[in-house]
C-alpha cells in the first residue's frame, strides 16, 4: 500500500504541478471580436489587453479625415492613437507612412495587432486597419465610423494589398 500510495502519489503531485504551471499567466480569451492567434509574441501580444481597452474605447467614433481624437478619427488616425495610448509609440498618421514599416506577413500568419493594409486606386495603400482575431480588423470606415469588419468580405478581398507587423 506504502509503494503504490508512494508512486500514485508522486504521479498525482507532478499531474497537480503541471497543470498549474501549464496555466499560469494563461487568461481567457475576452469575448469577441478580439480572440485570436495565441502564439503570437511581443511586445503587441504583451500588451494585448490595453490595446484592446483602446479599441473598444474608440468603436463607434465618427469617421473624420485626418482626425485623431474621440471626436473623429480616420483609419492611420485610428492606428496612431491606439497604438500611442496602448504602447506609446508615436507612428506616422499616414497610410503610406504605416505601410512602408515593419515587415510582411502572409495571412496565415496574420496575429492580433498586424496592420492590414487596402487600396482604393490599385496602386499604393490607402487604408489601414489592426487585424483582432478571426479574420476580422477594426478600421475608421467613411459610412460607419471606427467599426469591426470581417476581412473575407469581397470588398475588402479585392482591395488587398498587404499585411505588415511593426517589429516593436
Amino acid at each position: 500500500m506504502n509503494t503504490i500510495l508512494g508512486r500514485y502519489g508522486v504521479v498525482l503531485l507532478l499531474a497537480i504541478y503541471g497543470v498549474g504551471l501549464g496555466c499560469a499567466g494563461i487568461r481567457p480569451y475576452p469575448r469577441y471580436p478580439f480572440r485570436g492567434d495565441t502564439r503570437c509574441g511581443g511586445r503587441i501580444a504583451k500588451c494585448r489587453e490595453k490595446i484592446e481597452k483602446v479599441i473598444t474605447a474608440y468603436l463607434g467614433t465618427p469617421y473624420q479625415w485626418g482626425g485623431d481624437s474621440k471626436d473623429g478619427l480616420d483609419c492611420s488616425g485610428l492606428v496612431v492613437v491606439v497604438f500611442q495610448q496602448a504602447l506609446g509609440i508615436d507612428l506616422p498618421h499616414s497610410t503610406e507612412g504605416l505601410f512602408a514599416m515593419g515587415y510582411h506577413v502572409a495571412r496565415k500568419r496574420w496575429c492580433f495587432g498586424d496592420l492590414l493594409f487596402f487600396s482604393e486606386n490599385g496602386k499604393r495603400a490607402t487604408h489601414v486597419g489592426i487585424f483582432v482575431g478571426e479574420n476580422r480588423f477594426v478600421h475608421a470606415s467613411e459610412g460607419q465610423g471606427v467599426t469591426i469588419s470581417k476581412f473575407e468580405s469581397p470588398y475588402f478581398q479585392q482591395r488587398y494589398v498587404g499585411t505588415r507587423r511593426l517589429d516593436l
